[in-house]
């Protein structure tokens, strides 16, 4: 029996080794990721998404991504549970799938076209750690009580979406949400800020993402 429990020891050891991925062959995957065309729903006719609709537009940048990463993997590491409300072509899920070491990763999407080429995209992508998980549904009816991160969109929703979201969210939940600030051009700024001893960003702090700013927050 106790050789048998080793065996099974240097197996799990050895496929664990199997497993590992190189920085090298992560981005390679990012590469395939990006390399799909992104969507966009034109802002002249945002007037034909309604409330219930729940449609939003664009794709954050591959830099972003890297940027909202880069901050709450810091706080959560293995942890870390992250929704994206709205994940379009699952990009966003996909790419803190394969960067991040995330215990759950978790895209929600209402338009059964976007959630299938979702799906399509992800079946591409080898991950070797965290599987993302893509709903097709609403996210005002989906369970977020084991969120610890959730980033949303908010440029294509009335003000009271982003208030129905924040009372589904559990204490001391990171929301990071999009808001109607323009920049030029499909730019990035890295976070102005830094963790403080408390492990907590300023309430209001900004930076600047994918044509608009991003706010911050803990709930």
């Amino acid at each position: 029996m106790e050789r048998y429990n080793y065996s099974i020891l240097f197996k799990i050891m050895t496929d664990s080794k199997k497993k590992r991925i190189t920085k090298k062959q992560i981005e390679s995957q990012l590469d395939k990721l990006y390399s799909h065309d992104t969507y966009c729903i034109n802002l002249q006719n945002k007037e034909e998404f309604s409330n219930e609709r729940h449609s939003v537009y664009g794709e954050i940048t591959r830099h972003s991504v890297d940027g909202i990463l880069d901050m709450f993997s810091k706080k959560f590491g293995k942890t870390a549970v992250f929704y994206d409300l709205g994940c379009g072509h699952a990009k966003m899920v996909s790419h803190i799938a394969l960067k991040s070491k995330a215990k759950k990763v978790v895209g929600i999407e209402l338009s059964k076209e976007r959630y299938n080429k979702a799906l399509e995209i992800c079946s591409e992508i080898e991950f070797h750690g965290t599987q993302p998980a893509i709903i097709n549904g609403n996210f005002l009816n989906e369970d977020l009580s084991d969120a610890t991160v959730v980033y949303i969109d908010n440029t294509m929703y009335e003000p009271a979406i982003l208030g129905h979201v924040v009372e589904k969210l559990p204490k001391g939940c990171l929301l990071i949400y999009k808001t109607g600030g323009m920049t030029t051009g499909d730019r990035f700024f890295p976070l102005n800020t830094s963790y403080n001893k408390k492990d907590r960003l300023p309430k209001d702090s900004l930076a600047a993402f994918w044509m608009c700013c991003a706010s911050y927050r803990y709930v």
